[in-house]
């Protein structure tokens, strides 16, 4: 999953984005929630913003602290289009490893059952 977007203010906002399952996905947030994403393929992590003092929800993300360098970098390219995604899911090596000791969990029932885990 990934989209552009113009980089246009301090926060990352979701009506900005030109993929409707990625905008959709940060507005279903809950606020303070994280979330990292590649922007022009540099990952940074992101907070949900807190809801509007009339309790209206504020459909974008800030960087975390850690990361605001990283967003600030970006800034001078205002009004360019940069690429935003998801960062590729990865496997940690050890449980490859195990996974291979471990077959009698190896059935299409206990893939359908643990595959988000």
């Amino acid at each position: 999953m990934g989209c552009m977007t113009t980089i246009d203010d301090d926060a990352l906002w979701a009506k900005h984005l030109d993929d409707e399952v990625l905008a959709a996905a940060i507005r279903g947030m809950r606020e303070g929630e994280a979330l990292t994403l590649l922007v022009a393929e540099r990952p940074i992590r992101f907070v949900k913003m807190r809801n509007g003092l009339d309790g209206r929800p504020t459909n974008a993300l800030e960087p975390l602290a850690q990361d605001k360098p990283l967003w600030d970098a970006l800034q001078p390219r205002r009004g360019e289009p940069v690429s935003v995604a998801l960062p590729p899911r990865t496997t940690d090596p050890y449980l490859l490893h195990l996974d291979a000791h471990l077959r009698e969990w190896a059935s299409a029932e206990d893939e359908a059952a643990f595959d988000e885990l």
